[in-house]
């Protein structure tokens, strides 16, 4: 019994050695490929299946990313750019990869929340700053602080959200880690 699980499981180690030794993309080509696309500033083509399989994020199913493209594209009224919605779906790989059990539409949405509560949307490099902010306090409080817990501080300062710099971000996020910890989260 043991012979045949063994004969079975062959083939299929022998197939993907076959496979990733024929004219298979290498490491290098893939990096060219993904530094390229990570500056690309033209917009994607649709939010469709197709385009969305040009951009592939490995670790991202092509439904996370459509639904990605489809949350961006909502919130800034026009498609977004390639570099754009590759550093959010980098983002949400980074949030699922250390634990937040959000979807990658749940953190791209209130992701885009805190970016249109700041008063960025009409500004690519605005909105990879805040991404990146965004990051920084997700990472540096643990994953204690998320992109909701953000978006619910801006939209409860209303008008002085567009007037919080950086600096006020990653001040704001540590009373909120405060509270969080204070209350047992």
């Amino acid at each position: 019994m043991g012979f045949r699980r063994s004969i079975g499981i062959l083939p299929g180690i022998a197939f993907t050695v076959m496979l990733s030794g024929c004219g298979g993309e290498s490491d290098q080509d893939r990096s060219a490929r993904d530094k390229l696309a990570d500056s690309d500033q033209s917009p994607v083509a649709s939010c469709g299946w197709d385009a969305m399989d040009a951009l592939r994020l490995n670790q991202l199913s092509h439904t996370d990313e459509i639904d990605i493209c489809n949350t961006v594209q909502g919130t800034l009224g026009k498609l977004p750019s390639v570099a754009l919605l590759r550093k959010l779906g980098k983002l949400v790989i980074i949030m699922q990869t250390a634990g937040s059990s959000d979807t990658a539409k749940e953190l791209a949405y209130q992701t885009m929340n805190v970016i249109e509560a700041r008063g960025q949307t009409q500004n690519d490099i605005a909105i990879a700053g805040s991404m990146e902010v965004i990051a920084k306090i997700f990472n540096g409080t643990q994953g204690h602080v998320t992109p909701k817990d953000l978006n619910i501080f801006l939209r409860g300062s209303g008008p002085l959200a567009r007037t919080l710099n950086d600096d006020g971000m990653y001040s704001s996020a540590a009373l909120i880690w405060e509270a969080k910890k204070a209350n047992g989260e």
